[in-house]
């Protein structure tokens, strides 16, 4: 079968041939936070979001479709549910993961990007030491938030690491995360909700060479 339109909630839909006796629905979602001129103008309301038929909308959202033993259509339509956030659209993310620092040896207090988070409620920030210059300095894991003006208040959240050891150490910042990690030598919680934009960096006690890492594992 060649490519067809449905009427779906009064709405003229486009099904595509997949080739395989399956169809797939070009259709996206859309929040019910859209602001009515963002609307596409072919959309109807089902289950408290929008369902467009508009074909600028379809592409990486077709998903497969098929009729049950009554010939009615079943679909489930893949892809997230894009937020609007002002001005353009963001994506809904699950847990995801990531590098701040690549593995290297510092001698001094470095800074890792800025962050965007999407929908976290909290992250999980890990620093993998592999070789220290003994004696007495420390590393310490600084956190800050960002304003929308692009200024980065105080740090919010620090985690001062244990002199002259190696190994993994974990920083979570989550709200409600009030309980006292079974290993507070190697890991911290606190209790704040993750802003929209982040920003950080492990700082040097002195001038000694450190070699690890940082990655970050976002928590929804």
């Amino acid at each position: 079968m060649a490519d067809t339109t449905v009427l779906i909630g009064g709405n003229p839909v486009k099904l595509v041939d997949n080739g395989d006796g399956t169809f797939s629905l070009a259709a996206k979602l859309v929040t019910e936070s859209t602001p009515d001129a963002a609307v596409p103008a072919k959309a109807s309301f089902v289950a408290g979001k929008y369902v467009t038929a508009d074909p600028a909308y379809t592409s990486g959202d077709l998903a497969p479709i098929r009729t049950n033993a009554k010939g009615e259509i079943i679909a489930q339509i893949s892809g997230s549910l894009p937020r609007y956030n002002g001005s353009t659209y963001d994506p809904w993310y699950n847990n995801t993961k990531g590098i701040l620092l690549a593995s290297a040896a510092r001698t001094s207090t470095t800074g890792f990007p800025l962050q965007t988070n999407y929908n976290a409620r909290g992250v999980t920030i890990f620093v993998n030491i592999m070789s220290t210059p003994g004696g007495v300095e420390t590393l310490s894991i600084n956190v800050k938030t960002q304003s929308p003006a692009g200024v980065a208040p105080a740090t919010f959240a620090v985690f001062d690491l244990p002199a002259n050891t190696t190994g993994g150490f974990a920083l979570t910042i989550y709200p409600g995360s009030s309980a006292t990690p079974s290993n507070p030598t190697s890991n911290k919680s606190v209790s704040l909700a993750l802003p929209r934009e982040w920003v950080g960096y492990i700082a040097h006690s002195s001038t000694g060479s450190w070699t690890y890492s940082v990655e970050y594992c976002y928590i929804v």
